[in-house]
């Protein structure tokens, strides 16, 4: 947990990189991932003092289990930290498009496994000193394949013709942009297992506006598993 190995190699990367050269890199951390660790933060989170969201079960087990996730969130917004303290000792932050981003919704109800908002609506954020303006927002729809065109083109260069993706960097300078009307996101096979339920294998599909979401479950007649504590006690409780 915590992963201090990445801020190692995130330094030994940046002790290579060649004087004056660009460079691209994407760092991983497995936090917020179960299975969640006991006292994570040294002043881990009161679970009776938590706000749970509102389409949660109010019982012991279920804020207890919310907690460690708060507490993994909290060490994962540490280990961000040590990152940009560490482009700034290099005199590299104000040169470097820094992008923060899930790669699915929180491993909760009705979240990660599932093509609900908590499930597919993630975090993302840019720091780019100079050029985006810090604090402004947007309710842009952006897919995960945007991401690739978007740093190729920031980094001067066209972005191949049978990339899916459509670059956002205009968005990013404050400039005219056309957005996308619609983003799409599926549920196949995760992991391995035979499809006994939702948790290995559930065929649906779902495209989304800006006001609407339709949903398209195919194999509706399995019974639903959410996909990272279908085994936890809280679950089962």
């Amino acid at each position: 947990g915590g992963n201090p190995r990445a801020l190692e190699q995130f330094r030994e990367f940046l002790d290579s990189v060649p004087t004056e050269k660009p460079f691209y890199l994407q760092l991983c951390s497995n936090d917020p991932h179960r299975p969640l660790d006991r006292n994570a933060i040294p002043q881990p989170h009161d679970p009776a003092k938590l706000k749970l969201p509102a389409h949660y079960p109010d019982t012991p087990a279920v804020r207890e289990d919310f907690a460690r996730y708060y507490d993994e969130i909290a060490r994962f917004d540490g280990f961000v930290g040590d990152v940009l303290v560490e482009l700034d000792k290099r005199n590299l932050a104000e040169n470097t498009l820094v992008a923060f981003m899930g790669d699915n919704g929180a491993s909760q109800l009705r979240g990660k496994g599932t093509l609900y908002e908590f499930g597919i609506h993630v975090p993302l954020l840019v720091r780019w000193p100079g050029v985006l303006k810090p604090g402004s927002a947007s309710d842009v729809l952006i897919s995960g394949e945007d991401l690739a065109p978007t740093f190729l083109q920031a980094a001067g260069l066209t972005p191949p013709g049978e990339m899916t993706g459509q670059s956002f960097l205009p968005l990013l300078k404050g400039k005219p942009f056309n957005d996308r009307q619609y983003v799409f996101s599926e549920r196949g096979a995760h992991g391995s297992g035979l499809p006994q339920h939702s948790a290995a294998f559930d065929l649906a599909r779902c495209v989304v506006s800006k006001r609407y979401k339709l949903i398209y479950t195919a194999t509706w007649q399995i019974p639903y598993t959410p996909v990272d504590f279908a085994g936890t006690a809280f679950w089962k409780e």
